[in-house]
């Protein structure tokens, strides 16, 4: 059984985050249901849609 399918059949049902590393499994953390997960790309995208302006230290807009 590989690494994988040994971390999937152990997790309960929900949300599981799985840290990997030249091809290799290093963490696996369970999601909590308060918790969401989201790349700097898609959050600065929904804060944008939310009204918000992005600038970085330079106060230059973000896009």
């Amino acid at each position: 059984m590989s690494d994988i399918e040994s971390v999937i059949n152990g997790l309960p049902d929900g949300r599981a985050l799985i840290t990997m590393e030249h091809g290799k499994i290093v963490s696996v953390r369970i999601v909590d249901d308060n918790e969401h997960v989201a790349s700097l790309s898609a959050l600065l995208d929904i804060a944008e849609l939310a009204g918000y302006t992005i600038v970085n230290s330079g106060n230059k807009p973000y896009n």
